[in-house]
């Protein structure tokens, strides 16, 4: 991994990350937005990678998570199980 990909992902929140992630012009939010991740995003596609992106953003994750279950009027739990069918 190069220090250019290491330091857009450690960025102190997603927001941000995804905010540098474009700066750098490594790839478009709107892509990510579109299609997801399963395509991969340069500097998370590893698995050390994809968890050192998890353990540094674990938190603002699962706040996202609830966020969004909270909006839906579901538990968070539930939501998880809607988004795997």
């Amino acid at each position: 991994m190069t220090d250019e990909l290491k330091e857009w992902f450690l960025m102190p929140s997603i927001k941000e990350c995804l905010a540098e992630y474009q700066k750098q012009d490594i790839g478009l939010i709107a892509d990510i937005a579109k299609h997801g991740c399963s395509g991969g995003v340069a500097g998370i596609t590893s698995y050390s990678e994809t968890t050192a992106f998890h353990d540094h953003h674990q938190d603002e994750i699962w706040q996202l998570v609830q966020d969004h279950a909270d909006e839906a009027g579901i538990q968070k739990g539930n939501m998880l199980l809607h988004s795997l069918s």
